[in-house]
């Protein structure tokens, strides 16, 4: 990661780099722990670095975020209603 952070504003590219998926999804304060944690989610299913346009589609980012914290919020709910 570089040393400043990259921003992500509305007008910010729909195919981001890493930088800006970055701050995106865990802000410029934990910038610098994102490879280890995108290694962990691409495991998952995160999408991929689109190799035309050289960086992650912002929309299918958040789709899937969205997606995983949903699943996430219902696994817990099961699991405090078996207790």
């Amino acid at each position: 990661m570089p040393a400043r952070a990259a921003k992500v504003t509305p007008d910010a590219p729909l195919y981001a780099s890493e930088d800006q998926i970055a701050v995106f999804v865990i802000g410029p304060a934990r910038a610098k722990e994102w490879p280890g944690i995108v290694a962990a989610l691409e495991r998952q299913g995160f999408p991929p670095i689109n190799k035309v346009f050289g960086g992650r589609y912002r929309p299918a980012v958040k789709a899937w975020l969205d997606a995983f914290e949903a699943a996430r919020r219902m696994a817990e709910k099961r699991k405090a209603n078996r207790a």
